[in-house]
């Protein structure tokens, strides 16, 4: 997970092999120095955690830095953040389109 002091910047998925995602990361993010989490993050990085392990958690709470996100992207960001913990599969169940920009 990449934070900064406005928030959580991006979240990197694990890849297979821990330096495969540590070099995504840089890839991205050239300046990136690995560093313990506060505790905020660390809360967000378990709440990750839980919800990929399928518990209904609710990370509405988690303070996003999107300074460097377009317009578009930010208004999903805000109304994908109002749907709650475990209607996400619903939505991808039920969908009728490809999701397009």
């Amino acid at each position: 997970m990449v934070w900064t002091a406005h928030g959580i910047e991006a979240v990197q998925l694990p890849l297979p092999e821990e330096d495969k995602t540590r070099m995504r990361l840089r890839q991205r993010y050239r300046s990136l120095a690995e560093a313990a989490p506060p505790a905020v993050v660390r809360a967000a990085i378990d709440g990750v955690i839980a919800l990929l392990e399928g518990k209904p958690i609710d990370l509405s709470g988690v303070v996003l830095a999107l300074d460097s996100v377009g317009e578009f992207d930010r208004r999903v960001y805000d109304i994908a953040r109002t749907i709650p913990p475990r209607q996400h599969d619903d939505l991808w169940r039920h969908r009728q389109t490809p999701w397009r920009r």
